[in-house]
């Protein structure tokens, strides 16, 4: 089980140097000169010129991305153009606020999703199920911008409850994440069906029914326990996905958050901000997965066995070879 988790982390490497690659060659060809972006209009030829030759944007690109990832690893992702800060001063405190905003949307859609998931096994193919499937995919289809203007007009604007925008106040955290969960509970629905009406099959379902079990029992400690197998592995897609979604929504809700300051940052050709909150953003959901996979061993050990027996075997096979 070490040897997996160390190999999971070491891909992070070429995953991280992918991620920067890619970002650098679009900020390669990406109209438009950062020097002139920082000076503003009215500076001079010259000006620009020494400003480019400060960032060493003269030099060649592979030297650039070299002398990037080389600060990388020291842990320098660079100074901002906007404000001279460092990246990675500035994405810290907001990793804080996406990450309360992402695992709260995944927690609303999760447990939304869940419980949908099962009302519409334990009622399928009737009338219940139709109507939590249509609900489902309402909120999959519908942007989630459009969402949160409706949140916006309903909660802010209408009543009163919810603030419109920012986080001043605890509350201002809910309209994002509901703006983000609702999203996925189609997902979360869809998995969570599929695996109740496989295992609600099960010759240790029908035992537990002949042995006069409360159909209450059955499904919460029983069948619930096998079927949510697939949910936590779906988990690792649905942080991701909140991650994405939450950039559109802090936009909206003017939430200072990673992905607001990833936006901000491309409309302003702050490419040091921009690559640094992207690789962080990476660097994350890397974790994130890695630690999905662990809690999925945890609750089925029997893949535990197979990930060492699988090992074992690689190892048994290079013997013959290394001889």
């Amino acid at each position: 089980m070490v040897k997996y988790i160390v190999k999971r982390i070491l891909l992070l490497i070429p995953i991280l140097l992918g991620v920067s690659a890619i970002i650098f060659i679009l900020k390669t060809f990406t109209p438009g000169d950062p020097a002139r972006q920082i000076l503003g209009n009215n500076a001079t030829q010259e000006q620009i010129d020494a400003k480019r030759e400060e960032l060493g944007l003269n030099d060649p690109v592979p030297l650039q991305y070299v002398r990037y990832i080389g600060g990388v690893v020291t842990g320098d992702f660079g100074d901002s153009y906007r404000t001279g800060e460092p990246v990675l001063k500035e994405i810290l405190p907001r990793l804080g606020v996406s990450g309360i905003i992402t695992l709260g949307a995944v927690f609303i859609g999760a447990v939304l999703g869940v419980l949908l998931g099962i009302l519409s096994a334990l009622k399928k193919y009737t009338w219940v199920d139709s109507l939590v499937l249509v609900i489902s995919m309402f909120f999959q289809s519908v942007p989630e911008f459009v969402v949160g203007l409706f949140l916006i007009l309903i909660f802010a604007v209408n009543l009163h409850i919810l603030p419109a925008n920012g986080i001043e106040t605890p509350l201002g955290f809910i309209m994002p994440m509901l703006c983000v969960g609702l999203a996925s509970i189609a997902s979360y629905t869809r998995i969570t069906r599929s695996s109740m009406l496989e295992v609600m099959g099960e010759d240790y379902i029908r035992t537990a029914r002949a042995k006069g079990q409360t159909e209450g029992k059955i499904v919460y400690s029983h069948a619930l326990r096998n079927a949510i197998i697939p949910v936590v592995q779906s988990i690792g897609t649905g942080l991701a996905n909140s991650i994405g979604g939450g950039m559109v929504i802090e936009t909206v809700f003017a939430v200072p958050g990673v992905g607001k300051y990833i936006v901000d940052s491309i409309t302003q050709r702050n490419y040091p901000s921009v690559l640094g909150g992207a690789l962080i953003i990476a660097f994350v959901l890397t974790i994130i997965n890695l630690l999905v996979d662990i809690a999925f061993v945890i609750i089925d050990p029997r893949l535990k066995t197979t990930i060492i027996a699988g090992g074992a075997k690689r190892k048994k096979a290079a013997k013959p070879k290394a001889a």
